[in-house]
């Protein structure tokens, strides 16, 4: 027993000769010695720490909150702060162990307060020095919104077309928008802009509505602050590009017996020429503006006068001072007779399915109008009557159709009017 103890003793005494253990020996014993004096002995040193940011005092308790109003213009303020403590401590912080505050207790009212700055460390061992700066201005007031109606308005230096064009401009793509900030400063706003900039004249219109600038003007002229304009997204307007011509004005002719249909009745429309605008693609096409259509069924033996409105013509805007166009269509040895076709004729086509279809009168008396030689010819075989009845609601009852008036064998007679058959739908039995 006493041999194993001291030969234990022999091999602890013997480590202290073993160069290898006293080398690690000595390397753990520095190690414990440098933090002993690290910890109790460290040198105080002061650090700056950079991008704190600033938190301005708007508890449930500020003084802003129970006056109702709230900071505007502020967004992200920072700030250095300096600080002093034992090295070891001071080097772990971070901007995040450091709090700045805005100091709200001496807001009184609405306007700019200046603030002063005070700054706390979560670590109590560490001294706070100083802050970058002592103290920062906030405008208050109370938060507002309120809706405005857009202005539309367009800037071209240059002008927006060149000689020889117009334009038109359509609504904005949204009318009013809904603008939010100091109640102070919504109440200067006189109206919103909405601009939009062509730095060189259009001669085709833009492939895209242009997307335009929002802003809001204040009676005095200066910019409103603090203000932000809400979930607008783009506002787009958009800008028709119209070439300018004179044209010799006519019209179209519908329901033309075949001999009238390549050479219509001679006319005149007053007048004779105008000045329209429309798309430059188009408008360079034509040799003359169409101010309307004349039906033959409404064409006597003796002509007639038509009118047409020139804001009925669609695709074109009329340059001219002319609010209707007089067209007065002139006819010659023509003449007209009145032809009936009984019931028994008449044709009634596309019947819905599962009724029957009578007519409620016994005949149907035709004008009919033509050059003279044909009317002294036309006999009553040659004028016909049907009526579809596609478009008729597939129920019993009494409907008034449009009939469709045919003449065969002649090249200048049309029906003159237009007449409708009364038909009664019955279920089929």
């Amino acid at each position: 027993m006493s041999r194993k103890t001291s030969g234990r003793k022999l091999s602890l005494h013997n480590l202290f000769y073993n160069n290898k253990f006293v080398l690690f020996f000595s390397f753990l014993a520095a190690i414990a010695i440098w933090a002993v004096i690290t910890v109790t002995q460290a040198p105080i040193v002061e650090q700056d720490i950079a991008n704190i940011a600033v938190t301005i005092d708007m508890g449930d308790n500020s003084q802003p909150q129970r006056l109702g109003l709230q900071p505007f213009g502020v967004t992200d303020m920072r700030v250095n702060v300096r600080v002093r403590g034992k090295r070891y401590e001071v080097r772990s912080l971070s901007e995040n162990d450091i709090v700045v505050t805005a100091d709200t207790s001496g807001v009184g009212a609405a306007g700019t307060h200046t603030l002063r700055l005070r700054a706390a460390c979560e670590n109590g061992n560490v001294e706070i020095v100083s802050i970058s700066q002592s103290s920062v201005d906030v405008y208050f007031d109370a938060y507002k919104e309120q809706t405005f109606t857009l202005v539309p308005e367009i800037v071209a230096p240059n002008g927006v077309v060149p000689e020889g064009y117009t334009y038109t401009q359509s609504d904005l793509s949204t009318q009013s928008i809904v603008i939010s900030g100091p109640a102070a400063e919504l109440n200067k706003i006189e109206r919103v802009v909405a601009s939009v900039e062509i730095s060189s004249p259009l001669t085709a219109t833009p492939s895209a509505p242009l997307v335009a600038t929002v802003t809001p003007e204040t009676t005095t002229g200066d910019a409103p602050r603090y203000v932000t304009i809400k979930d607008s997204g783009d506002v787009t307007m958009s800008i028709q590009v119209l070439k300018v011509r004179t044209l010799p004005t006519a019209v179209s002719f519908a329901g033309a017996p075949s001999a009238y249909a390549a050479s219509p009745l001679s006319y005149e429309v007053l007048p004779a020429n105008v000045t329209v605008a429309g798309a430059p693609d188009t408008i360079d096409s034509l040799t003359s503006f169409i101010v309307g259509t004349v039906d033959f069924s409404s064409i006597g033996e003796s002509g007639g006068t038509f009118y047409f409105r020139a804001s009925d013509i669609s695709g074109f805007r009329v340059m001219d001072d002319v609010d209707t166009f007089q067209v007065n269509v002139h006819a010659s040895n023509m003449g007209s007779t009145t032809v009936t076709i009984p019931a028994g004729s008449i044709r009634l086509q596309n019947v819905p399915t599962g009724f029957s279809a009578s007519l409620e009168q016994l005949e149907l008396q035709v004008t009919v109008v033509g050059t003279r030689e044909e009317i002294a010819s036309l006999s009553s075989a040659q004028v016909s009557a049907s009526v579809d009845l596609s478009n008729v609601t597939a129920q019993e009852g009494v409907y008034d159709v449009p009939a469709i008036i045919s003449i065969s064998g002649k090249t200048t007679c049309w029906a003159y009017s237009t007449y409708t058959l009364n038909v009664r739908l019955t279920p089929a039995q």
